[in-house]
């Protein structure tokens, strides 16, 4: 899977042609719902047998029948192996379609979509952007891309919209950041045609936002380190509460109601959990005084050199990222994913996506919307550190693990409401 990894980046980054092609050739469609548990891909090897036509004029009604299988080498990424899928389709709303490219093609126009989004300027600029283009090539040079922090992407995007001056067309970002946004009035309603066509279940979506991609939380071990100081794998939460873990726990500040934070907060709905005894597991955690970061990339990374033992963190996102950094020193032997018991349910934190209310191109911001949901954007997506909301694509890029189920973190309204009652809550429980 990190090899892949590697590829992938550095195909994305020094061939977008080749970028582009393997997204053609490659996405699998379907119409399942894909948080389902017990979604599975089937594939067999064959041999490329035919090309996907796609007409980017009027729609990208596209029959997606093929896809790159997992390859070793570059020279190899884009042979005659392929896998063969279930064939679907999916096409954007011909209205919206034709009316932003009426609003990208006007003339004098030379920015006709600006995005304000927390995923980095690096990942549009490699993957997304140039499959945006071979879909809308009369975009091409005419697209903005913001990247502010997450500490000030809510109150930028807010100011705009309450000083109407809005110059965003479509936003994406954690639900930490983006309720409150939803909640200033600063998001329009729109539902993206992708979501029945493609099965979306309706947990990943609302009448502001949609779902692009998740962050599978799972649970992070060092099996050199337990092994040596003969620690036991944990497999329930609450033997996060054994004073065996003491100092050995890392996580992402709950409060910032992120990764970790949205984990912690779907526990309180769910494995049988009453307030008291949430509440209970909550401060038996805190009582092992866990590391406390700003980022799950950190958490991660304390795992991986041995600074902690058991880490809360993304599956794949941070995962990588820390592999991948042959500086660390570190052996890759030194980070494992737990599978066992409760830590098998993996709840996701998701990457929301939704059009500025006021933006000055509206159908460009619901195309950008529609095209993230669709095959070619979850592809290109699933080529950056984000992890495809829609399965097929997610396991044919090997970013989830097969033993995993996939939950939904938010299921309950009263994160997005009132995230900051939960962050004050978790900073009460001391954590």
């Amino acid at each position: 899977m990190l090899l892949l990894r590697k590829l992938k980046r550095a195909l994305s980054a020094l061939l977008a042609v080749l970028v582009i092609i393997i997204i053609v050739l490659a996405v699998v469609a379907g119409v399942e719902a894909f948080l389902r548990t017990d979604t599975t891909v089937t594939s067999t090897t064959t041999s490329v047998a035919s090309s996907v036509a796609a007409s980017v004029s009027t729609s990208i009604a596209m029959s997606f029948t093929t896809s790159i299988a997992t390859s070793t080498s570059v020279s190899t990424f884009v042979s005659a192996s392929v896998s063969t899928v279930t064939e679907g389709s999916a096409s954007i709303n011909s209205t919206v379609l034709l009316a932003a490219e009426a609003e990208c093609q006007a003339p004098g126009v030379t920015n006709c979509l600006t995005i304000e989004s927390t995923i980095s300027a690096a990942n549009w600029t490699s993957s997304l952007l140039p499959a945006f283009y071979a879909e809308f090539p009369w975009a091409n040079g005419k697209v903005t891309e913001n990247t502010p922090s997450s500490t000030t992407f809510a109150t930028s995007v807010e100011a705009a919209y309450n000083n109407h001056a809005v110059t965003a067309d479509v936003l994406t970002g954690s639900p930490s950041i983006f309720f409150p946004v939803i909640q200033s009035g600063a998001v329009a309603n729109y539902m993206s045609n992708m979501i029945a066509q493609l099965g979306y279940n309706a947990s990943t979506y609302g009448p502001q936002y949609a779902t692009a991609s998740i962050e599978p939380t799972v649970l992070l071990y060092n099996p050199t380190y337990l092994r040596i100081h003969d620690i036991p794998i944990p497999t329930t939460w609450q033997n996060l509460t054994n004073p065996i873990y003491k100092g050995l726990i890392t996580m992402q500040n709950p409060s910032m109601l992120a990764s970790s934070g949205l984990e912690l907060y779907w526990l309180s709905y769910n494995l049988g959990y009453t307030n008291t005894t949430w509440t209970s597991l909550m401060k038996g955690i805190a009582a092992n005084d866990p590391i406390i970061t700003t980022d799950p990339t950190i958490s991660t990374a304390d795992v991986y050199n041995g600074q902690a033992a058991i880490g809360v963190g993304i599956v794949y996102d941070d995962f990588t990222s820390v592999i991948n950094n042959v500086t660390s020193g570190a052996s890759p032997s030194n980070l494992a994913i737990d599978e066992q018991g409760q830590f098998a349910i993996s709840p996701v934190s998701p990457l929301l996506v939704g059009v500025a209310n006021g933006a000055p191109h509206q159908a460009m911001g619901r195309l950008m919307e529609d095209w993230l949901l669709s095959p070619p954007g979850q592809y290109a997506l699933g080529l950056t550190a984000q992890v495809p909301l829609y399965q097929p694509i997610a396991f044919q890029l090997n970013e989830l693990p097969p033993g995993l189920t996939i939950v939904n973190a938010v299921q309950d309204p009263a994160v997005e409401t009132d995230s900051a009652s939960w962050a004050t809550l978790f900073n009460n429980l001391g954590l």
